[in-house]
This record gives C-alpha cells, structure tokens and sequence, in this order.
C-alpha cells in the first residue's frame, strides 16, 4: 500500500519514508510560474524539516527540533516493523 501526502507539517513529514519537496517559481516578466518537485534525504532533508517548522526563524533550533522529529519516526518505524514481524509469526 502507498500513502501520498502533502502536508506543511515537520511532524507528519518526518514519517514519511520519502521526502519530495515541492517549490514554485514566479517569473517576474510574464506572470507564469512552475513548479519543481525533488527527492530529498539525509541534511536536505533535516534542513526542509526545520525550514517547515520555522522559516527562517531560530534556525539552530529548528533543526534540533528536525533531528528529533527524525529520530522520533525512527523509532516509530522500528517498533512497528517488530509488530509486523511478531504478527508474522503467530
């Protein structure tokens, strides 16, 4: 099963397996706009996290608070591949 999400939440994103980060671009001389969509992971990642939480705001702090974010859906992650697990043995 496979789940897409858009969310503006750092918490929610945090728990996504993949990170696609979506931006738009105006263009000054004609009005039209274009998106842009890209996988991020590892820093990108941590640093979009932050971004989402803060804006530019406390950045130092934000991307303490993305770290935990990550290490909380870790932790989620494997504590529910070891329930999937125990259920596939029953």
């Amino acid at each position: 099963c496979q789940v897409v999400s858009i969310t503006h939440s750092p918490s929610l994103a945090a728990l996504a397996n993949t990170h696609i980060c979506i931006s738009k671009e105006t263009f000054a001389h004609n009005g039209g706009s274009a998106l842009q969509a890209s996988q991020i992971d590892g820093i990108e990642r941590r640093k979009e996290l932050a971004r989402m939480a803060s804006g530019d705001l406390a950045v130092e702090e934000a991307e303490l608070f993305a770290d935990a974010l990550l290490r909380d859906a870790s932790g989620k992650a494997r504590e529910q591949n070891a329930t999937i697990s125990e259920l596939a043995y029953e």
